[in-house]
């Protein structure tokens, strides 16, 4: 499966886009992120909006984001 995300941080106020095909390690990636990272920069993100696809490949969640 594969995730489209918008994660959202107050204290930088700003949202940052993603996508993975495993959305529970790619969240504890950004958790521990280094500070020279953007998402390391803060670490008060919260999922503001998720899609997900089921079909074996990236390009359809990426599609299905730009759609909506």
């Amino acid at each position: 499966m594969f995730y489209t995300y918008i994660l959202f941080s107050e204290t930088l106020s700003r949202f940052y886009i993603g996508s993975t095909s495993n959305f529970e390690v790619r969240m504890d990636f950004h958790k521990k992120a280094a500070s020279r990272k953007f998402t390391g920069k803060a670490k008060d993100w919260i999922v503001f909006l998720l899609f997900y696809s089921s079909l074996p490949y990236q390009l359809p969640s990426i599609i299905n984001f730009n759609l909506i």
